[in-house]
């Protein structure tokens, strides 16, 4: 699975533009990525973004601390072939089964 940054915005020569990455590969000391300018207002639309991320994402903070009595369990991963991000929910699920660790 890939890791790093992949998609974002980025200066280039003192100008915002888009990127985005083609396949990871660890061998590989840099990757290729398509990249191409960013407008003023896409630019403005993306910070509002982040600024809201950075909100939202203090106010659930307390929520995501890992409580003494989580359980322990194993989580198989697969992705769908849908969009990333969308309203409804993500685009992969899990499989769950205990841990020889889960206290229960």
């Amino acid at each position: 699975m890939a890791s790093g940054v992949r998609a974002g915005l980025a200066d280039v020569n003192g100008k915002p533009h888009y990127f985005q990455g083609y396949d990871y590969n660890h061998a590989d000391e840099a990757d290729e990525y398509s990249v191409w300018p960013a407008s003023d207002a896409a630019v403005e639309l993306e910070r509002e973004q982040w600024a809201r991320y950075d909100e939202l994402d203090l106010l659930l903070k307390q929520y995501r601390q890992v409580p003494d009595d989580a359980r322990r369990l194993v989580g198989e991963v697969r992705f769908d072939a849908g969009a990333r991000h969308r309203a409804e929910g993500v685009d992969y699920w899990f499989r769950w089964r205990p841990s020889r660790r889960d206290r229960r």
